[in-house]
């Protein structure tokens, strides 16, 4: 059960998903927060000058005593969760756009009148604080002569089935009904012309070409899709696995014939190739198949600090990059994913 996300149960024919309730929003960000690591909160306390070496259930009264005190804003306490959950656990979508399409993204004059045409002209270079709005809503356009980034949120609600029961000879399922909030982002690096949709992990299901269709869409009322080409990621797969920057757990294949594949690890934190029989059976494959997935681990190294999980999947030419990352180690996977998908 998710403690004050979520209204009273209801059966199968009554209600709608969409008319779930927030009574309490900042009640709801504190929370949000403090699924994460404890440090998160610590550090931004620590950064107010205020007491922070405490259990969770004491951060959560340190913060809502912060608010109330005025030690900090709810729209840093936005903030601070939108650079919690910005880069971690990402589905995401590469791009490259054309070098002339970037330049005309480069102008300020050009985005700010984009956004004037749609009412948003205040957004330029600045965060409008949302917590969990009724409707998916832009809340951010960050703009330099470097990149282009949008950012939108939305409320997300799913429901859990939590009892079957037989009543007057008719079948009953209830369900619990959760609520939680999600972050999409579309960047463009305007030097490189890499472009990137980010979708965070979603609570149930995979959905996700679905969303990144609609967000594209919702894109297209700002700049142009046309010059923008999706990176494709089946070249990639076989060559990661080739390379020595990752640990390998799963990778799934299909030969020249059409026959499936799966080689798996044995267990967690060891690379499949370490088992000798199933190496030998790779090796006799060679080049004669073609990568579906990967399940793939980027090994510590200069740039990484820890290692980071991925999987890559080459039917819809998507990344999940999983857990809690930083915006320099999404950038540096993503970077190499980029170079082995265009080898």
């Amino acid at each position: 059960m998710v403690r004050r996300f979520c209204r009273s149960t209801f059966k199968r024919d009554g209600g709608k998903l969409d008319d779930i309730d927030i009574r309490d929003q900042q009640v709801f960000l504190i929370d949000a927060i403090l699924k994460h690591k404890n440090e998160y909160t610590e550090s931004f306390l620590k950064e107010k000058g205020l007491p922070h070496t405490y259990k969770k259930s004491i951060l959560r009264s340190k913060l809502k005593e912060g608010l109330d005190d005025n030690d900090f804003t709810e729209l840093e306490l936005i903030k601070l969760l939108d650079r919690i959950e910005e880069f971690g656990n990402q589905h995401i979508y590469l791009y490259n756009c054309t070098p002339e399409y970037c330049d005309t993204l480069k102008r300020p004059d050009y985005i700010q009148n984009i956004l004037d045409d749609s009412d948003l002209g205040g957004l330029y270079n600045k965060e409008f604080g949302v917590i969990v709005p009724e409707r998916p809503m832009l809340c951010s356009v960050i703009h330099n002569e470097k990149t282009l980034k949008f950012k939108w949120i939305e409320k997300r609600v799913w429901r859990e089935l939590i009892d079957k029961t037989i009543e007057d000879d008719k079948y009953i399922e209830t369900y619990q009904m959760h609520v939680s909030r999600g972050i999409t982002t579309f960047r463009i690096d305007l030097v490189l012309g890499y472009s990137e949709l980010m979708i965070q992990r979603l609570p149930r299901g995979t959905k996700y070409e679905d969303i990144k269709d609609t967000y594209i869409d919702k894109l297209s009322n700002f700049i142009e899709i046309g010059p923008f080409s999706k990176v494709g990621l089946g070249r990639a797969i076989k060559n990661i696995e080739a390379s020595h920057e990752v640990e390998k757990r799963q990778i799934n294949l299909e030969s020249t014939a059409g026959g499936k594949v799966t080689f798996k690890s044995k267990k967690k934190g060891s690379d499949y190739n370490e088992d000798p029989h199933l190496n030998s059976a790779r090796t006799a494959l060679a080049q004669n198949v073609s990568g579906i997935s990967g399940n793939f681990y980027w090994m510590p190294n200069d740039i990484l600090r820890r290692d980071i999980h991925t999987h890559i999947y080459a039917k819809d030419d998507r990344v999940g990059i999983f857990k809690e990352c930083d915006e320099n180690e999404v950038n540096y996977v993503l970077s190499r994913i980029r170079h082995f998908a265009s080898q």
